[in-house]
């Protein structure tokens, strides 16, 4: 494991529970501080709230109530407010 230098902090964005928490426990293993939504208008109310300090969006495409490119092109449009972290897309796909 190689520890972060700075603190990063993360909003994981997935409705399955258990991805939730694997993924968060690999993030927390390398000193990542994460947050959790299942779905994507929850996602983008934290994002976007003037509280928010996510330095990184780990976001599933597909998720209920709105899904992960509308989240992200949103979250994008919301840069003019200050809001300027990074967004990874992802997801999965059971045979």
């Amino acid at each position: 494991m190689i520890p972060l230098r700075n603190r990063i902090s993360a909003l994981l964005v997935d409705s399955d529970r258990s991805s939730q928490i694997a993924q968060s426990s690999f993030l927390r293993l390398y000193g990542v501080d994460t947050q959790t939504a299942s779905n994507g208008l929850s996602a983008f109310v934290l994002a976007s709230a003037s509280s928010s300090t996510s330095d990184l969006i780990v976001i599933d495409i597909s998720l209920p109530v709105m899904d992960g490119l509308g989240v992200a092109s949103a979250i994008r449009y919301m840069r003019a407010r200050g809001i300027n972290c990074k967004i990874i897309g992802m997801t999965g796909c059971w045979g």
